[in-house]
């Protein structure tokens, strides 16, 4: 999105109204990978009762639209937020009825925390559940929140242990590990926890493969972006970012002993 593209149509400081997932609470991505964005607030809910007439009223519970003052610094901001959510294009309805689709390009995007292929791809299994969406991120990287201690091994020699942060569903009783598309996912996470705890905080974001994930998680499966999707994914789902079957080798990141029994936050 290139500075000042869209000046021409909108005055500094008017307010902006953009789809909105309900749930995950980041811009809502349509088909064709774009992000709408309206010029008033009643041109979206016309948009969105619209939407739910054809596709279904349950379309209600998942689309919401949400506010933006156009300033330059706002704009950029939801722009990343747009780019980071998958989206590659921003459809601008104006009061005229006139639209407007410009492209976002990767290299005018000024968040640099985005992990745009793997949270596109995360997006469309959350709303469609086709398992080709998993296949295709073989290759891309997560963040595990994981602690790294000072161990001995069976024959007395020092060594390191890696122990990842699980989620407890209380309800439930299943355990799962905490992995984020990217840093601003993690970094709420850390914010809602470090506020609840007066310990030290440890716990440091590493980046791994997603098929070391699925080694890891082989046992409990995972919780994707614990403050905003939270999208849980069974083992069985993991070992679709894998080729072949997941094996018993530890990830090659981690060449000292793996801690199974991490250590858990409870998520009622």
């Amino acid at each position: 999105m290139e500075k000042g593209k869209l000046n021409q149509f909108i005055k500094e400081g008017t307010m902006l109204y953009y789809l909105a997932n309900k749930e995950a609470l980041i811009p809502y991505i349509e088909n064709g990978l774009k992000n709408k964005i309206f010029e008033n607030q009643k041109m979206a809910q016309e948009y969105i009762n619209e939407q739910a007439k054809e596709h279904g009223e349950n379309l209600r519970h998942i689309i919401y639209f949400s506010p933006i003052k156009f300033t330059e610094e706002k704009w950029q901001k939801y722009v990343s937020k747009v780019y980071s959510a998958g989206g590659k294009y921003i459809e601008c309805i104006y009061n005229d009825k006139r639209t407007s689709i410009r492209e976002i390009k990767k290299e005018n995007v000024p968040s640099c925390y985005y992990n745009q292929e793997l949270a596109r791809n995360i997006a469309e299994y959350t709303e469609t559940k086709n398992k080709a969406c998993l296949k295709r991120i073989r290759n891309l990287k997560f963040i595990i929140p994981c602690k790294i201690k000072p161990t001995k091994t069976t024959t007395g020699k020092d060594t390191l242990m890696f122990v990842y942060a699980q989620a407890v569903l209380t309800k439930a009783k299943e355990t799962y590990y905490f992995v984020f598309t990217d840093m601003l996912e993690y970094q709420k996470w850390e914010r809602a926890n470090t506020r609840e705890t007066s310990e030290g905080w440890e716990w440091k974001p590493l980046l791994l493969s997603s098929q070391d994930i699925a080694r890891i998680s082989k046992n409990h499966g995972i919780l994707i972006n614990a403050c905003s999707w939270q999208l849980i994914l069974k083992p069985e789902e993991c070992r679709l970012f894998c080729e072949d079957d997941v094996s018993d080798k530890t990830p090659a990141v981690n060449m000292m002993k793996e801690q199974e029994e991490s250590e858990n936050d409870d998520i009622e």
